[in-house]
């Protein structure tokens, strides 16, 4: 925590304890009234797919509820019966024997994991899902490794809303679409996870789309608990986890508290079976599939060096250090195994670069981690306290930390200069060399690449419920207070072939790269043996720091009762105002910088501009919300009134109005020219400058504001012809307002000209030409316009329908059957047109949205626009379906399960009356299916749980197919440039969590996941391991002893 923070957590806490102070004396002047009675503890209702229990109108003498309200999906006491929420509380969690919230998800067979620990790998770059479709998942400002979201149906993360005891959560720090970081919520403290698949926009507003997460933390617990558990992994990604839980209950109240602290390992790639760059032995002889580098190497690939006059363009720019004959060379290296001592030229192997030709030893080295190496702490406190017995106070803090380092490969150097001087250079001249130091890494002669992350999280809440009697009814009237920020820094020190005048280790760098001594010069020529001195200033900072910060705070208050008694049963509603204000910041940029200003010289001076302030033009751009909502629930048919095949029938109606209002820029980025010297190093003179001017990013923003008003209704039914069938419908409106970054933006219009080649593999044709469908060449190529702004991008909404049933089968006792179908339906989805123009495969589709495709008066394609633009339609259906049945014997209680998800349809549509484009069933999106079985026996102290995840495989584009390939034995290729193709096999894994319960509390448990250890299927992605990280957990086999000591005093 930075010092800067703990005042404002200090005053934080400073209000709670006042509030609680100002409580008690509340309490203390009511002494005089009647003798106060112990409260009654009422155990808030989990709304699960099965649970009827809890439905409004049961008996009309019921006691109000002064629990917080802990239910998802609705505000109305006891739930809304039309709503389907699965619910896992810690115990089912437990039993799955996952020891995070990131595992948990990635087990549910509704959930797509495009962001989680080990998708952002070796070029996976922001786009960590690494689809290349339009649907790709939300980018993230700065590095991606760090971060985990949950993604329900696979339509995206910021489509998911994450709450924490039904309140938002502040997103991932610097990320305008303000998904929440998994990794910010630990396990330990979770009591239960609510899980609402179909949209709660008429409850929560903006975000809900593609469903909620209900995360509801310990409360009210009394005693103390400790728990430790450790992982060892297949794949070297072992971890620890400890956590300790206490609570503590006067007369009126209790505080609970929770600590708890984590790590865990990287994956070790090699053991995930990426032992090599080189892939063909797994995916074919085509030579797309060898990743080797063969332009650098260990000994360093080397070339002479040329010095070529600035551009013509620009003659003030320093000068080019260029290899002599242009790319392919000729190039020089020595062979394996050899450490430069007393080389001389003739001892260099001579060749040239023509693809996929290069090097005669290409240098292999794969990425030594997947993951990171992380460090988790949190700590959770809980309070409430009863004031009278109509009056209760509570608050709760939730604060967490999140670190996260990772090594990166040792082979992304590119060109060093190495004068002639050099005491390993014997070329007699200045050359080049590309040069990756895998042996000085390995052996600490040199430190390794690294990033680091760092992600917080604070979450405050405090409130009071009250209870109350008029006209003849009970009601209570609740208030809440939150605020949760968020905070994330990411940084990056890698390899760096040129050090900045101003950077203090440069004097060193240059002074051994120059060096005739050769215990002091760098030797980049031989295998790195004969290194000289250790160089532990050989890593520069090349990313960040990026820094992110996001904050939400919230003002609610809502009336909940009882409106009047019908025929069957009192008819609940709920009412209620609130006010959101959220706002992110992002900023950052590379540290150090050749340039310094003539008129301030002698410091560096770095030209960056990036984050919210380009975005936005704000540098910490705010959106205000501001909403009225109501819920009513009417019971129509109840138990006392039955009718023939109507046993009991429910209608919800649930309305709420947002009105949200964000200001940001269009345009305003003004780039006037100052005098700059852009210092350079060259080998004969060293530091030198070219004086010249260079362009600013300021902004002089202007500014405007957009307003968005939307009304969300939801009508639900409940239905049950019979005791022991429920049937649930409902239809709802759900939306999503536009980030700043869809709206708003400080770079003015910009065009160039860029050839159809540019914006995808194959042959672009525009099938609306005038003339029929034409292709587009080179010399015919399109004007590319780039508007950072769209104004009247327009908020995304969706009709969600929704049908399920519940139906415990009283013929076979034991025996149920749940299914879920679920529908939305997309109106005006915000998409990127660039996710779509650079692909042949949607580009002619694309071009036909008169927002994208520019034409002449004649037809004729003269430009595309790269901007944010609302598609005519998208669709998600599934259906999800569960039989159980339990059993006992003599042998103990069984229950199985099985559980089939499938997906209907998933697609865009770009236009009214255009193909669909959907990746169902393909790597970029969701599996056509998912098998879930599971098994839970329970005898006297032991129980034991086995899961088993079934995922089909797929079939994929591979890379393209060169002309060399047509001849090669057993290849996939029948002609050139086309994609080869490719399939993923279908994935089994199975889970094991043995439960053995002992005296004194102890709980032991023991499992382990994948326990058969299954492979990964093998997926390619260029360059990296030859595995999809989304739908397969590269820990490979996970075995775990968990430990829990708990002195449970009651509740």
């Amino acid at each position: 925590m930075r010092s800067e923070e703990l005042p404002t957590l200090i005053r934080q806490l400073c209000l709670v304890a006042f509030l609680l102070f100002a409580s008690i004396l509340v309490q203390a002047q009511s002494e005089d009234e009647d003798a106060p009675q112990a409260p009654q503890t009422v155990e808030s209702e989990v709304v699960s797919p099965a649970s009827d229990d809890s439905l409004p109108g049961q008996s009309a003498e019921d006691p109000v509820e002064l629990d917080p309200q802990r239910v998802t999906g609705t505000r109305l006491q006891g739930g809304d019966p039309s709503a389907q929420v699965y619910s896992y509380t810690s115990e089912d969690i437990a039993r799955r024997g996952v020891s995070t919230i990131e595992e948990f998800f990635r087990k549910m067979p509704w959930t797509f994991s495009s962001m989680n620990t080990q998708t952002y790998n070796e070029g996976g770059g922001n786009e960590v899902n690494r689809g290349t479709g339009p649907d790709f998942d939300a980018q993230l400002f700065g590095l991606g490794l760090g971060v985990s979201t949950v993604n329900l149906r696979g339509m995206g993360s910021p489509n998911t809303l994450v709450l924490l005891n039904g309140r938002r959560i502040a997103g991932t720090g610097g990320q305008e679409a303000d998904f929440a970081n998994l990794l910010n919520i630990p396990i330990a403290a979770i009591d239960r996870v609510d899980i609402q698949l179909g949209g709660a926009s008429a409850v929560y507003g903006s975000d809900a789309i593609g469903g909620v997460v209900n995360f509801i933390t310990k409360k009210d617990y009394r005693g103390i608990s400790a728990s430790h558990r450790q992982e060892l992994s297949s794949t070297d990604a072992d971890s620890l986890r400890s956590s300790v839980t206490g609570g503590y209950s006067w007369d009126r109240g209790n505080a609970t508290m929770v600590l708890s602290r984590s790590s865990s390992n990287p994956v070790n790639t090699y053991k995930t079976g990426f032992h090599s760059r080189d892939q063909r032995d797994i995916f074919g002889p085509e030579s797309a599939f060898d990743g080797r580098n063969n332009r650098t190497g260990q000994p360093g690939v080397v070339c002479e060096m040329v010095k070529l006059p600035p551009p013509v363009w620009d003659p003030s720019r320093p000068p080019q250090y260029r290899c002599a004959g242009g790319f392919t060379g000729p190039f020089f290296q020595l062979p394996p195994g050899h450490s430069a001592e007393n080389a001389s030229v003739d001892d260099f192997e001579t060749f040239e670069i023509r693809f996929p030709e290069g090097s005669p030893w290409p240098i292999d080295i794969i990425p030594p981690e997947n993951g990171a190496s992380t460090e988790n702490t949190s700590l959770l406190l809980s309070v409430e306290h009863h004031v009278t017995d109509n009056l209760r106070v509570y608050g709760d803090i939730n604060w967490s930390v999140s670190d996260s380092f990772r090594l990166t490969s040792a082979d992304t150097v590119n060109q060093f200069i190495v004068p002639a001087s050099n005491a390993w250079n014997p070329f007699g001249k200045h050359v080049l060399i590309y040069y990756a130091p895998v042996y000085e890494t390995e052996n600490g002669l040199m430190p390794a690449p690294f990033q680091t992350a760092e992600n917080k999280n604070r979450t405050l809440n405090v409130g009071f419920i009250w209870g109350f009697d008029a006209f003849g009814e009970s009601h209570e009237l609740q208030v809440d207070i939150s605020r949760s920020k968020s905070w994330r820094e990411t940084t990056g020190f890698e390899f760096t072939t040129s050090r900045s005048r101003f950077d203090p280790g440069a004097e060193r760098f240059y002074e051994a790269l120059s060096s005739s001594d050769p215990n002091v010069a760098l030797n980049f020529f031989g295998d790195g043996t004969a290194q000289g001195a250790n160089f532990s200033e050989f890593l520069g900072q090349t990313d960040g720091p990026f820094l992110g910060e996001n904050e939400t705070r919230e003002f609610e208050i809502t009336l909940r009762g009882k409106l009047l008694d019908l025929w069957a049963g009192p008819t609940t509603f709920s009412l209620g105002w609130e006010y959101r204000e959220t706002s992110s910041l992002a900023r950052g940029g590379i540290p150090d910088s050749n340039f310094e200003l003539v008129s301030d010289p002698g410091k560096p001076f770095n030209f960056y501009a990036g984050g919210s302030l380009i975005n936005s033009g704000l540098s910490r751009p705010t959106r205000d919300t501001q909403s009225v909502f109501t819920e009513i629930a009417v019971p129509l048919v109840a138990t006392d009134n039955n009718l023939a095949g109507v046993h009991s029938l429910f209608f919800t109606v649930q309305a709420r109005w947002d009105t949200n209002e964000a200001e940001g820029t269009l345009g305003g980025l003004e780039r006037p020219s100052v005098a700059i010297r852009n210092w350079y190093w060259d080998p004969d003179e060293g530091f030198l400058y070219a004086e010249s001017t260079w362009p600013l990013s300021l902004v002089n923003p202007n500014l405007t504001t957009s307003e968005i008003s939307r009304a969300s209704p939801r009508f639900g039914f409940q239905y049950n012809p019979s005791p022991d069938f429920t049937a649930r419908l409902s239809w709802q409106r759900n939306y999503r307002s536009p980030t700043w970054r869809n709206q708003y933006g400080a770079r003015e219009p910009t065009s160039y000209n860029l050839s159809c080649g540019g914006f995808g593999r194959g042959v672009c044709i525009d099938p609306f030409d005038p003339d029929g469908p034409t292709e587009i060449t080179r010399a015919s190529g399109v004007n590319q316009n780039i508007l950072d702004y769209s104004p009247n991008v327009r908020e995304e909404s969706a009709d969600n329908t929704s049908l399920s049933f519940d139906w415990t089968i009283s013929s076979v006792p034991g025996l149920s059957w749940q299914l879920q179908w679920e529908r939305s339906d997309f109106t005006d989805k915000i998409e990127a047109s660039s996710g779509y123009l650079y692909d042949a495969d949607t580009f002619h589709l694309v071009i036909a949205n008169p927002q994208i495709g520019v034409r002449n008066e004649r037809g004729d394609l003269v430009g595309v626009n790269i901007r944010e633009f609302n598609i005519a339609e998208a669709l998600n259906e599934m259906v999800s379906t569960q039989v159980e049945y339990s059993f006992s014997s003599s042998y103990g209680s069984f229950t199985p399960r099985i559980r089939y998800t499938r997906y209907l349809d998933d697609f865009s549509r770009l236009a009214p009356d255009q193909a669909p484009i959907s990746v169902l069933g393909q790597r970029e999106g969701n599996d056509e299916y998912r098998i879930t079985g599971s098994l839970t026996w329970i005898r006297d102290r032991i129980s034991a749980d086995v899961f088993m995840y079934y995922a089909p495989g797929h079939p994929y584009d591979g890379p393209f197919c060169q002309t060399r390939d047509l001849e090669l034995p057993n290849t996939k290729c029948t002609e050139s440039f086309v994609p080869i193709p490719l399939e993923t096999a279908s994935t089994t894994t199975v889970d094991l969590t043995v439960t053995y319960t002992m005296d004194m509390g102890v709980t032991i448990r023991a499992g382990g996941q994948n326990i058969f250890d299954r492979k990964a299927p093998y997926s390619f992605f260029w360059g990296q391991a030859p595995y999809d990280p989304g739908r397969w957990d590269a820990r490979g086999q996970v075995l775990f002893v968990d430990v829990t000591w708990d002195f449970d005093l009651g509740r």
